[in-house]
């Protein structure tokens, strides 16, 4: 057949000879391409270049929050409603509505002490090749480098969120004896401003993050990270 077919082809004259030719050749030049638009494509991040690594909890979050607004209607109600009736009354002395703004005071400073340094997000920003899965993102996380930056946020005293970002080379483990503060950042001098009013609030260095015992499924991103964090 073969024969056949090339005595047939030798016996056509040169200009339908390549007119043949260049016609087979477009024909594999498209099956080629549509070969080549059928490959499979590279593989897509399943994950955010801000993951997520740790939240504290929906009930514990809204607790705070709620325990900040609580006390700062407290304090605004002892100053402005109860302290001006007890000042304007003519039978009690001037060191009534004092106290009384002081007692309301109370609560709320104390309240934002304690949850100052409550951490309720954490998150790390990844590289390219760890958010393709969760299993890159593992690996990525076994021996993560210290100038990858992580994303801690806290909640203010109106239930705000304020998030502060550093690499994690600044974080420390520590331990406080007045503060349930676990963790410490190490501020660069850079970020240190000497010129800074003593009413302005300068960059906290002091948070809180639970830390649970690693469960029957192994460690998560987040405890692998902590393990790595080194002491004070």
């Amino acid at each position: 057949m073969w024969r056949c077919c090339s005595i047939r082809l030798s016996g056509l004259r040169p200009a339908c000879y390549q007119g043949i030719l260049r016609l087979v050749s477009k024909r594999n030049a498209g099956l080629q391409w549509r070969h080549v638009s059928n490959a499979p494509a590279s593989k897509k991040p399943t994950l955010p270049e801000r993951t997520l690594l740790y939240h504290a909890g929906t009930g514990r979050t809204v607790f705070i929050g709620s325990l900040k607004l609580t006390t700062f209607f407290l304090f605004a109600y002892s100053a402005f409603l109860v302290a001006p009736a007890q000042f304007f009354h003519p039978e009690l002395p001037i060191w009534v509505p004092l106290a009384v703004i002081i007692g309301g005071a109370i609560p709320m400073l104390v309240v934002a002490y304690a949850t100052a340094p409550f951490v309720t997000y954490i998150h790390l920003r990844i590289p390219f090749y760890a958010r393709r899965s969760k299993e890159d993102l593992m690996r990525f996380v076994e021996k993560v480098p210290r100038t990858t930056e992580i994303d801690l946020t806290t909640i203010g005293q109106f239930g705000w969120p304020h998030v502060y970002r550093m690499p994690l080379a600044e974080l420390r483990k520590a331990r406080y004896t007045l503060s349930a503060a676990n963790v410490k950042r190490l501020l660069p001098p850079s970020s240190v401003n000497p010129n800074r009013s003593w009413w302005k609030r300068g960059l906290p260095t002091k948070f809180h993050v639970s830390v649970k015992p690693v469960g029957r499924r192994g460690p998560t991103p987040w405890q692998k990270v902590w393990d790595q964090l080194p002491n004070v």
